[in-house]
């Protein structure tokens, strides 16, 4: 239904008398009254009965059967043929209230009618009819539009009993709300009803016999709100939605003398359903209110809410067409609105569009804070508020046109973001938010989301405590060290919107969160490997919509991005009082461009994105995150395998491939969904899941882990029904359904595990696996095998022996025509050329062409241990100062390889390579001097592309050096607009110094001086009068001093030795004036002249201030 636009005049002062009605308003205004009615009602009623009688021979009126439910009596009535009445429709109702009448003026399907009234009594027959409220269509809530008595019982005129529940605000104005509580019996004419909190039931009392009844209604109600002006008894809000149904005797003679009889005897009369919608707004002419600003100037962790004060005292700048004016705000942070326009030289009120600019400093306490984290000085992101000034019947009104980084609403609650313009005449509020306050709502939202996704208290408030510096240039998260977030633009710009299209500050928000997304990633499901976090992560994502430069970096980008979806939908789900702007919906990664066959999907981070939410998110944003996290947390059992003769270190996924392997093995619900939107977005693991005819081993799932290794090498699944074969790289897992035919094999240097139904094959370098339907072959060299336990185990077989039964671990090899079979652990049964063999702990089964012996076995030996040797890295010492060496030593490094040793500076974020060269292996030494501050030292090894060998990292901590710095300026005293040569010493040779120059108003720039050496100066302009502070520190973060300042007096006039320009313009005035001096004596009459007082008060075309 279309909306009406309010014209808000002015609000009436009615009688006194709440409750009474007022036709015309005492102050002989008129009062306007605008009403939105909606309606959808459906009625099935009987329209005609017959008796229901066991012995009837006439059909025409009567039916033969039994229709009462009970035993205990017989005959009843049943309806035949039923009506049905469906009635929709809306209209807009305009009421104005004059000394000279009422006027209504109806709109309804797109029409438009009119009438005039003398009195409000006369004009409610018609406002509560068809033509207009269609009130009747609320059936048995039908609710007078005016109530001149409420009183304390219940309200009068209505079929059921209504009561008032108490009272309330709704649009400015007080209000009693009136509704449903239980109660034992209510009469309205025909009409008795009872209430029990959960139905009405109704009884029409009988036109015939007294006491009884014709008909009892079951009344559901699943809405039911009105409210009533206190003031004036006007009917100003009601929303019904309502069922029922009755039963009735129809039109048939002896009505029953009980009413259980009725239900027991009688038929459905009617079944109906109500929606019924009305919507008031009362408007009229307003005094001038007063317009308050609110400042929220921090967040209270530990109550959720912001921490609100008034701004006392503030000034702000009103400007329109050149001129401005300052507005202070009174002790309670208001001012009337009256203040707020210009008077010209006749009193007049100048209308038309202005400006309030309304911006705040901190304090000099605050600045450093404020400098440091918020890259700006600014309280609060600097306010617009764009408004327009209108004269109307001798009064004036004030609209809001647009605001920028300003909430504005008015005494009825209209705010700016969904009524523009904003009647603002009667007053209202302005709130604003510190930079401070929207700073720790992002952070208390990432909080609350991963509370309610599960994480411990103690995960989630470092993530809420996690740093944010602003103003960088950069939007990035920070780790291995010393954890942070960089956003690009400074707080106040990052925290911009606009009441015309706050979406924008959307993009921002979800910027954040992705960011915070990497830091989730970090804090939740670390990935144990340095060099993949800082060498294989991060890098350009020029579009969510195109290929990263890895698989390992469309996952990490992708899950920031589903992050950043979950946790800014809670934001506005959950915690929208927090946020209060509308800043509407952000991508969901399910358009046409994430969803075709252009690109592989494993490599964009929006495909990533949009499966992960396709597949985890239904409406919850934490339980999507929750799932996420578990099914994450499953990687430990496959890249965290261990057994007593070897271990793995555990690792989350690296890759969206990897992820899925888990979601299909432990979220069964969703396999399909899985399989359905890994196809949509074109993931390569649809192609995992071959059709494969059911066996013992074909048709069963496996997942391949290559384990990580000090040498490049390559595992290899082949296919059948795909013709191709695959190819694992280093660290990787994949899950394959098993095909008769498929085969695995290892190259020289690969290392591997193969997780098949609870079962576990070790598979080292050479060896080689083939899947048959009903068994597994080793082909070539030599696999260890612990099964998955009773009933589970999967049939082995070589060379014509196979293993039908086993417990615990084996070692199968072979080697030419030979086949062994070590039993490290348990026992097994084996099937040979010629018969059976149960082999135990111990004892090895050596079989051939020929035959088989079993020998005894050092165990120890036998079993294939994964023995791969990592490097070591260690340091001489892990505290120095700067400009000492330090001494690395890298042992086991794997010979012919490439090794890098590394060291991470936390106080620069810089890396510095301390060497890159093949090396012959074993052992290298080197030794290097670090910048000052927390280094992290490691080292690893690279062939092409891949890390391939990682050392243990190291911690050295470097002192940085002592200096003592002095400062000195060629003035002491300079003109306003004047420059001061500022020149500082260093004690020793250092990479340049930072001057930060502090203005008598508070402000502080930054001028850096770069270079080496022990004397840097700067010229430094002094734009405004009172006492400049320069203070000077080193920019080389390798050196310390204690900060050295000056201060330095701007002073106005002329200073001894100078020349003033304004002299001149002085004199010329003076010469002027004393011209037109003579003139005026030189006439023959002379006027006087009188000007207005507001000349002098500073109204007209001068500027207030």
């Amino acid at each position: 239904m279309r909306k009406v636009a309010f014209v808000l005049m002015a609000l009436l002062v009615l009688s006194q008398l709440p409750l009474t009605v007022v036709a015309v308003p005492e102050s002989g205004r008129e009062l306007r009254v605008v009403y939105e009615v909606s309606y959808n009602t459906y009625t099935k009623r009987c329209r005609e009965w017959k008796q229901c009688r066991p012995d009837c021979s006439d059909p025409r009126f009567c039916v033969k059967a039994d229709c009462c439910r009970s035993e205990e009596r017989t005959g009843g009535v049943m309806c035949s043929d039923y009506n049905v009445y469906k009635y929709v429709g809306s209209a807009v109702v305009e009421v104005v209230l004059s000394k000279g009448g009422v006027s209504v003026r109806v709109e309804s399907d797109g029409r438009t009618w009119s009438r005039e009234f003398g009195s409000l009594g006369d004009a409610r027959e018609f406002l509560e009819g068809d033509e207009a409220l269609n009130l009747t269509k609320a059936s048995f809530f039908r609710f007078p539009v005016v109530v001149e008595d409420l009183g304390g019982g219940f309200v009068p005129d209505v079929k059921v009993g209504l009561r008032v529940l108490g009272e309330d605000i709704y649009e400015g104005r007080r209000v009693w709300v009136v509704g449903l509580e239980p109660y034992d019996e209510y009469k309205y004419r025909f009409f008795k009803s009872v209430y029990d909190g959960r139905e009405i039931k109704v009884y029409v009392l009988s036109t015939l016999t007294k006491g009884d009844y014709d008909e009892i209604y079951h009344i559901r109600v699943d809405r039911l709100k009105i409210l009533v002006d206190k003031e004036t008894g006007l009917l100003l809000y009601m929303d019904v939605n309502a069922s029922y149904y009755s039963r009735a005797w129809g039109s048939q003679p002896f009505p029953p003398n009980w009413e259980d009889i009725i239900e027991d005897c009688g038929q459905l009369e009617k079944e109906a359903s109500i929606m019924y919608r009305l919507v008031a707004h009362i408007s009229g002419r307003k005094s001038p209110g007063r317009l308050c600003f609110i400042l929220e100037r921090d967040l209270d962790y530990s109550t959720g809410k912001y921490v609100v004060e008034k701004l006392a005292g503030f000034e702000f700048i009103v400007r329109k067409n050149g001129l401005e004016k300052t507005v202070t705000l009174d002790k309670d942070g208001c001012v009337n609105v009256t203040e707020l326009y210009f008077v010209d030289k006749n009193g007049n009120i100048v209308a038309g569009d202005y400006t309030a600019v309304v911006e705040k400093k901190v304090g000099l306490g605050s600045l450093v804070k404020w400098s440091w984290y918020y890259k700006t000085s600014h309280l609060f992101p600097p306010a617009r508020i764009a408004y327009r000034v209108e004269e109307e019947d001798g009064g004036v009104r004030l609209s809001v046109l647009k605001t920028i980084n300003a909430r504005v609403s008015n005494e009825f609650g209209e705010n700016i973001f969904e009524t523009a313009p904003l009647d603002v005449t009667g007053g209202g509020k302005v709130v604003l938010r510190s930079v401070e306050a929207w700073d720790k709502m992002v952070h208390y939202a990432v909080y609350r989301f991963l509370r309610d996704a599960g994480v411990s208290e103690e995960q989630a408030a470092k993530l809420r405590d996690l740093p944010i510096y602003y103003g960088q240039q950069v939007d990035h998260f920070t780790t291995l060290v010393w954890n942070h977030i960089k956003l690009y633009h400074d707080a106040s710009l990052t925290y911009y919107f606009s009441s015309s299209d706050p979406g924008m500050l959307s993009e921002m928000l979800e910027g954040i969160f992705h960011e915070f997304g990497h830091a989730a990633r970090e804090y939740l499901w670390k990935d144990p490997s340095i060099v993949f976090r800082y060498k294989m992560l991060g890098g350009a994502h020029a579009s969510p919509s195109k290929p990263s430069k890895s698989g390992w970096v469309a996952f990490d980008e992708g899950h920031s991005n589903f992050f950043a979806y979950l946790a800014y939908n809670y934001l506005l789900d959950k915690m929208y009082d927090l946020l209060d702007v509308p800043t509407g919906e952000i991508d969901d990664y399910s358009g046409p461009v994430y969803r075709d066959k252009s690109y592989l999907g494993d490599l964009v981070e929006g495909r990533v994105a949009g499966l992960l939410l396709r597949i985890l998110y239904d409406g919850d944003e934490a339980k999507a995150y929750s799932v996420f996290l578990e099914v994450t947390s499953m990687s430990d059992q496959i890249t965290g395998f261990k057994n007593p003769y070897f271990g793995t270190r555990a690792r989350p996924p690296r890759k969206i491939d990897e992820w899925l392997v888990l979601a299909y093995l432990y979220l069964p619900t969703k396999r399909d969904v899985i399989l359905r939107e890994a196809e949509a977005y074109n993931m390569f693991f649809q192609h995992r899941l071959p059709e494969a005819e059911p066996g013992g081993v074909s048709g069963k799932i496996i997942v391949l882990y290559h384990l990580d290794s000090l040498f490049l090498g390559l595992s290899t699944w082949y296919s059948p029904s795909h013709g191709w074969k695959n190819y694992l790289a280093v660290w990787e897992y994949t899950l394959w359904r098993v095909e008769d035919g498929s085969y695995f094999e290892s190259d020289s240097n690969s290392y591997n595990l193969l997780f098949l139904d609870g079962n576990v094959f070790y598979v080292p370098p050479d060896a080689k696996l083939v899947f048959h339907r009903d068994y597994v072959e080793v082909v070539k060299g030599e696999v260890m095998y612990q099964s998955a336990g009773s009933g589970k185990w999967v049939k082995v077989g070589a060379k014509g022996y196979s293993i039908i039964r086993i417990s615990s671990v084996c070692v199968v090899s072979v080697a030419g025509d030979r086949v062994n079979f070590t039993m490290v652990e348990g026992e097994a049964t084996i099937k040979t050329p010629r018969g059976t063999v149960v082999l135990k702990a111990g004892r090895k089964l050596v079989g051939g062409p020929e035959g088989y012996d079993v020998v005894d076995v050092d165990v120890g030996s036998e079993s294939l241990a994964y023995e791969m040797k990592a490097m070591y890295l260690s340091v001489d010492q892990k505290k120095t100062k700067y400009g000492e060496k330090v001494i690395l030593v890298v042992e086991g490094v794997p010979p012919g390889q490439r090794l890098v040793v590394q060291a991470f500076n936390t106080n620069t974020t810089e890396t510095l390579t301390l060497y890159n060269g093949t090396t012959e292996g074993g052992r290298v030494e080197l030794d290097a001097r670090l910048g000052a501050g927390e280094n992290l030292v490691y080292a690893y090894t690279v062939e092409g592309n891949v890390t391939l060998a990682e050392s243990n990292p190291e911690h050295v901590y470097v002192k940085p050096a002592s200096v003592r710095l002095e400062l000195e300026v060629d003035s002491e005293t300079v003109p306003v607009g004047g420059k001061v040569r500022v020149k500082c010493r260093s004690s020793r040779e250092i990479g340049g110094v930072v001057f930060h120059v502090a203005s008598p108003s508070g402000n502080v720039t930054r001028v850096e001086v770069g270079g080496t050496g022990e004397v840097f100066e700067a010229e430094i302009l002094l734009d405004e009068e009172g006492n400049w502070t320069i203070t000077v520190e080193p920019a080389d973060p390798n050196v310390r001093a204690e900060p050295r300042s000056v201060v330095v007096e701007a002073k106005g006039g002329v200073q001894p030795g100078g020349f003033d320009p304004t002299l001149l313009v002085v004199g010329v005035v003076v010469i002027v004036a004393v011209l037109v001096a003579v003139m005026v004596l030189k006439r023959r009459r002379q006027k006087r002249y009188y000007y207005p007082y507001y000349y002098y008060y500073g109204y007209g075309s001068y500027p207030q201030r």
